[in-house]
């Protein structure tokens, strides 16, 4: 499980909301998913810092406090764990028990409705909604790229100004090579 949050988390903690919206927090179920698939263990996050978690139906209470903009305070059953947001929207909430390399993941539950119910399907879901837009973006960067490069080539033929032509040609190019270090730069920044 680390090996995979590892692999595709850098890639998508950029879309990640901050743990304290409380919008997206509060009064749903987010059912904890492991190694194996649900667990049937689902976190209700209430008004006033009430947590009620179920166990196969049977329920607990325990509390919950924002602790900063990525962090949250979580006590269940007289024990209090202190996690780091690594992200966060309405259909999953990723945790890190702080100082280890422990990770949490909670789903809400519409998307066990959906077919989500192991860590692969989820992995699916954050290529197909996060990865596969970057893929587009990237495909659309480089038909822009090429773009330039046929208009470079077809101006560099016209030599009926001779050297005002080849000066021309010159500044795009160099304006087209800033513009591709500048994608280049961008494209890796994603990666």
């Amino acid at each position: 499980m680390k090996k995979l949050l590892e692999s595709i988390l850098p890639r998508v903690q950029k879309y990640s909301k901050q743990i304290n919206d409380e919008s997206i927090l509060k009064n749903k179920q987010w059912v904890l998913i492991d190694e194996h698939g649900i667990t049937f263990v689902t976190y209700i996050f209430r008004d006033k810092n009430l947590l009620l978690v179920s166990k196969k139906g049977n329920v607990s209470k325990g509390s919950w406090e924002y602790i900063s903009k990525d962090k949250i305070l979580i006590t269940v059953e007289d024990k209090t764990y202190l996690y780091r947001n690594q992200y966060f929207d309405d259909k999953i909430l990723l945790l890190k028990k702080d100082s280890s390399e422990l990770y949490d993941i909670f789903i809400n539950d519409s998307l066990i409705d959906e077919g989500y119910d192991s860590l692969e399907k989820l992995e699916i879901l954050f290529k197909k909604s996060y990865l596969v837009d970057e893929a587009q973006k990237n495909s659309k960067i480089s038909s822009s790229y090429n773009s330039e490069v046929n208009i470079l080539k077809d101006e560099s033929k016209d030599t009926t100004n001779g050297a005002k032509a080849n000066g021309k040609f010159i500044t795009k190019l160099l304006i087209t090579l800033l513009v591709i270090a500048s994608l280049v730069w961008l494209i890796l920044g994603y990666l």
